[in-house]
């Protein structure tokens, strides 16, 4: 503990002596390059929600939108991510509030990579009331869900290519409540049940011998499977509902690896392997019709 406190006070001095070297002219360009790339990043995604809303998240009339929203993040990162690898998170007194705020919008919308990279600045910036207490739950859930680890607060839902929404699991429901009174947001089932998530009634195990299993099956045309059958070993666990989707609790000890098993007559079955030690799963998989030659 005494070797991580060390380490993020020497990190803290490090990105505020760098930004105490700043001239005025480096100032000013560093202060336009973020607040263009915060304007960038709300707009593009501005634009893909608007067709979202209109058309649906996995319509095809978005197409072009979810492009430009791919194209922009990584124009972003570049610009972003530079400044804070010269200079470090610069706090607001040193640029502007509008600024400050590309560090973290950029960030929270990049790749898992960047995201670890910089989550002990995210650590810091929160501690300097520079990012807010709702801003730092999604930050923190997007990262642990994309690490396949579950939820503190319950922030990050899904919609997966099926149209299907869902919560990513969450480790503590009862902590994640308390915690979501904390920061102003409704109580999980609450909020849920109000928010078109159709799967809300997700499983809640004991995480230390327990795993989840979220699966999306689809057919050759792109259409949800239903009544596939999930199986460990030769013991059926459950089964896809009419949209192609499952979200199911397994045994399943950390460091062991199991094996499910997709499967409908007439179509070929699929073997996925569960291997290392994460909370949860996504299982996506396409199923063809079993052809005998």
């Amino acid at each position: 503990m005494k070797q991580i406190l060390v380490l993020l006070a020497l990190t803290f001095f490090s990105l505020t002596t760098r930004a105490q070297k700043l001239t005025s002219p480096e100032r000013k360009k560093i202060i336009s390059e973020l607040e263009n790339a915060f304007d960038l990043d709300q707009k593009t995604r501005k634009n893909y929600n608007q067709c979202a809303s209109e058309h649906g998240a996995n319509s095809m009339d978005c197409n072009e939108f979810r492009k430009a929203l791919v194209i922009q993040d990584s124009l972003n990162q570049k610009v972003v991510f530079k400044v804070i690898d010269q200079y470090g998170w610069l706090p607001v007194k040193q640029i502007s509030a509008k600024a400050n705020k590309a560090f973290f919008y950029v960030l929270q919308h990049a790749q898992l990579q960047a995201q670890s990279r910089y989550a002990n600045l995210v650590d810091i910036a929160f501690k300097r009331k520079e990012i807010t207490n709702v801003e730092y739950a999604y930050f923190v859930d997007r990262l642990r869900s994309k690490q396949g680890r579950a939820q503190i607060y319950g922030t990050q839902q899904v919609t997966d290519n099926l149209g299907n929404n869902y919560l990513y699991p969450v480790e503590d429901w009862h902590l994640a409540d308390s915690l979501r009174k904390q920061i102003g947001a409704a109580p999980l089932q609450e909020f849920l049940k109000t928010d078109n998530a159709k799967y809300y009634n997700s499983p809640k195990p004991n995480f230390k011998n327990h795993a989840v299993l979220i699966g999306h099956i689809w057919d050759i045309n792109n259409k949800g499977i239903e009544k596939v059958s999930i199986l460990i070993d030769s013991t059926e666990i459950g089964q896809t509902d009419a949209n192609g989707f499952f979200i199911l609790e397994v045994n399943k000890e950390k460091g062991k690896s199991i094996t499910v098993t997709l499967k409908k007559e007439g179509l070929k079955q699929i073997k996925y392997p569960i291997k290392g030690d994460q909370d949860f799963y996504d299982i996506y998989a396409q199923l063809r019709d079993n052809v005998k030659l």
